[in-house]
């Protein structure tokens, strides 16, 4: 049996080095062919039936570890149990690998001699033994076939990440939460007291700051908007603003029978005149429009601020609410530069004061890359549509991103987007009213692909990474009672630790 030229090679080479310095040390046959025992690729076959492009899975060898895994796992509910391998091998005495079946009993399969049987990756880690050529040396590898355990890409609502409103009040009536000066701001009311709860990271019970303030007379509490640091609110006729965080409110001696919100300095709402017109008005006043006969005079969604790569100032958006012939709308409109305008082409159904809020979806394409797009969601007549052109055109969302069966169907709610840092380990939250459950078996990667060389590798683990969570304050359920909750939701992607 003739060696292999690479052996031969060693030899003679260890045998050079020997006889030129006799007090280095050689490096012996042994440790030459343990260091050899390298697996240069590994692959799945193309099996179609299985999954598209799973010849294309990425696979990780971590020579150091013995370890060979797909970083990025594949979708959730692929079978594992009948896979076929690729692998680039060193010339071997064996390579055997080793796997436990259905049944619970070790099976064995000679890659040399049967390169195409099935492998069964459903039952564990799958081991790889290799023996060199010589048969003096050995080494084994883990083989891991990662599957999500959940869908990635679902917008997931845990059952247990749901709490109270937070109040003062022994009974609560009503509810609406703003933005103000960066804080989560949600007001609430018994019909006589008003409450107001301010905290950064609305997760975080302990931080809650509780405020007896008081309301315009006649004002609605739904119609209280923010700007900068000051807050506005309407009787159905008059604008209110309050400078001092609703301790007391003045008069602007405007008349805003419906706030739209707030864009750039100025806050934007409807004035309904003697002969029943509607105009577009503003605080500060500026120059008035009609209001068009498609446009919403009442019950909008809160306003988004949208930036485009066409314009030098955010656009501010709104969905749904009800036109002045009380009809529903499902149109997004938007405001920018003194100009409203219809955006959407395609809307979502006609809803009034519909949960609006902009967030992430993502595609796979069948290179196993992933892409992030910006995405504006909306929940009408409790579904929950996206637009990932700015609000042009609307479609039904994946079942994935759809609200859970156990959250009521909810009219007039506000959605807020709170940045939140994860952490690599699972830290069990204190004692309060939420009660975060981990997911089963979180994988432990995930990564977005992005342009540019320093993108593809890390400099040290990733132990912390922005999650940005999305909290749904109140709103009604289909009887009109008020829910006096507050869910926490997520995508499942943005939770998953960025691959080191």
């Amino acid at each position: 049996m003739k060696l292999p030229i690479y052996i031969l090679a060693a030899l003679f080479g260890g045998s050079v080095i020997a006889s030129c310095n006799s007090e280095s040390e050689s490096v012996t046959m042994e440790e030459y062919e343990y260091n050899n025992l390298i697996v240069s690729s590994f692959s799945l076959k193309k099996n179609d039936s299985i999954v598209s492009n799973l010849d294309s899975v990425f696979f990780s060898v971590d020579l150091d570890n013995a370890l060979i895994y797909n970083a990025d796992s594949l979708p959730k509910g692929t079978r594992i149990d009948r896979l076929q391998v690729t692998m680039s091998l060193p010339t071997l005495q064996e390579a055997n690998i080793v796997f436990r079946t259905a049944e619970g009993k070790d099976s064995t399969i000679n890659y040399l001699t049967n390169p195409n049987d099935s492998i069964d990756f459903s039952n564990g880690p799958v081991m790889l033994k290799l023996k060199s050529y010589s048969g003096n040396a050995e080494r084994s590898y883990q083989i891991k076939v990662n599957v999500h355990e959940m869908m990635p890409d679902s917008l997931y609502w845990n059952r247990s990440a749901v709490s109270s409103l937070p109040t003062s009040l022994q009974s609560v009536t009503a509810q609406h939460t703003v933005m103000l000066d960066g804080k989560v701001t949600v007001f609430t009311t018994d019909g006589t007291s008003v409450c107001m709860a301010v905290n950064a990271n609305p997760f975080d019970d302990s931080a809650w700051e509780f405020t007896a303030v008081t309301l315009p007379v006649a004002g609605d509490i739904n119609s209280i908007s923010a700007l900068g640091s000051t807050l506005y609110a309407t009787d159905g006729t008059t604008l209110w603003q309050s400078t001092d965080k609703a301790a007391s409110w003045t008069s602007t001696s405007v008349t805003m029978n419906h706030i739209y919100g707030a864009s750039g300095d100025m806050l934007l709402g409807v004035r309904k005149d003697a002969d029943g017109k509607y105009w577009h008005t503003s605080y500060p006043q500026s120059t008035e429009t009609e209001v068009a006969e498609d446009c919403p005079v009442s019950g909008t969604s809160l306003p988004l601020l949208f930036t485009t790569e066409w314009s030098a100032t955010p656009m501010m958006l709104i969905i749904g609410g009800r036109l002045a012939s009380g009809t529903l709308t499902g149109d997004v409109w938007g405001y920018e530069a003194g100009e409203w305008a219809r955006i959407s082409k395609v809307g979502v159904p006609g809803v009034e004061s519909p949960v609006f809020f902009p967030y992430f979806s993502f595609s796979e394409s069948g290179a196993w890359r992933v892409t992030t797009y910006t995405t504006l969601f909306a929940v009408s007549e409790g579904k929950t549509y996206i637009s990932r052109n700015r609000g042009i055109t609307w479609s039904l969302g994946d079942a994935s991103l759809q609200l859970p069966d156990y959250m009521p169907e909810l009219n007039g709610a506000q959605a807020m987007v709170v940045p939140n840092e994860m952490s690599a380990s699972i830290v069990p939250a204190s004692a309060s009213s939420w009660r975060e459950m981990p997911v089963n078996s979180l994988p432990a990667w995930y990564t977005i692909e992005t342009a540019g060389p320093s993108s593809s590798r890390v400099s040290r683990p990733v132990e912390t990474w922005e999650c940005p969570y999305i909290y749904i304050f109140g709103g009604r359920t289909a009887d009109g009672e008020l829910s006096n909750t507050i869910w926490r939701g997520v995508i499942n992607r943005l939770s998953f630790k960025p691959i080191v």
